[in-house]
């Protein structure tokens, strides 16, 4: 089975030695497999959220470094053995950033802006205009769950926050708002998760609750219940593990246990400070033989020639 991880240059001498290391560490990943991971996929463009390429050339530009795919060839019967779990990529994606990074925010306000918004609803059942205030200052929730980390990769410490009558909450949170598709939906979401549940036990089930989020909204899910929706333990690493595959697909996400250096068939070099290098840049269109091979069909060719030398 051929697949594929992205790194850069300053990786390749190492992985030439050691091979490709279980040492991925985002927790919102090892909450679910209990375990460091290495990250690979079945194809070299394989989408959204986690694509081989896409992580060989983060750092191309910033960096000034070169970019490569690790090929790697392995066995059906390694496969199996080194296999922990696969995901679809913009389901990690999105996982990390609505559910996993928000789950603290949510955990201090949550149960107040639904009180909130449940009053404004006895007023304006469509929940249009809500009156919103954005504010010129940073928010900081969730030192405990690599907030710091994770917003160099997406929102660069966006310097806004908002309010809602008394309530501030971070553009983080906002942004769930508007996934969700807008206040009246976020309600219906506050609704699931609050509905059953009056000041007094969520004030004591909050005191007795630990500090760990992960562990905060396993105990809330067993203790409220929801109805069996996509939403149900939307906060809980639960709802991941039960986002899991059972065969990769174009789009997902290998994670693996270490992969030993005499499966890895080479390297290609892929991206550089420029962007994607020149051979496996789109072709001109008077070039119509060669026309219709997409960047990762490209990079298909030249394993298929390595495979043939090695």
């Amino acid at each position: 089975m051929i697949l594929f991880h992205g790194t850069t240059e300053d990786n390749i001498k190492n992985i030439k030695r050691n091979g490709l290391l279980a040492s991925t560490q985002d927790q919102w990943i090892m909450e679910v497999t209990n375990k460091n991971v290495c990250c690979v996929a079945s194809e070299p463009t394989s989408g959204e959220g986690g694509s081989p390429i896409y992580f060989a050339g983060r750092h191309s530009r910033s960096n000034n470094q070169n970019g490569y795919l690790v090929v790697v060839s392995l066995p059906v019967e390694v496969y199996h053995e080194k296999l922990i779990a696969i995901f679809d990529n913009k389901t990690i994606d999105d996982y990390a950033q609505y559910h996993f990074f928000l789950r603290e925010e949510f955990r201090q306000k949550g149960f107040e802006l639904y009180k909130i918004l449940h009053k404004i609803k006895a007023k304006n059942s469509s929940l249009e205009n809500i009156p919103t205030r954005k504010k010129a200052q940073q928010l900081i929730i969730s030192s405990q769950d690599q907030n710091t980390y994770y917003k160099q990769l997406s929102y660069r410490d966006l310097p806004v926050s908002h309010q809602l009558e008394n309530i501030h909450f971070t553009e983080h949170l906002y942004q769930l708002v508007k996934f969700m598709g807008g206040w009246k939906f976020f309600y219906d979401f506050l609704d699931l998760h609050f509905s059953n549940v009056d000041d007094v036990s969520f004030h004591k089930f909050t005191q007795h609750s630990p500090r760990c989020n992960a562990l905060f909204w396993q105990r809330f899910y067993h203790r409220y219940p929801q109805e069996h929706t996509h939403f149900a333990h939307w906060f809980s690493p639960q709802w991941l593990k039960n986002k899991m595959q059972d065969t990769a697909k174009h789009n997902s996400q290998i994670l693996m246990c270490s992969i030993e250096p005499k499966y890895i068939v080479g390297f290609i070099h892929v991206t550089n400070a420029a962007g994607v290098v020149a051979r496996f840049r789109p072709i001109k269109k008077h070039h119509k033989r060669q026309a219709r091979y997409t960047l990762g069909k490209r990079i298909w060719r030249q394993v298929y020639r390595m495979l043939k030398a090695a």
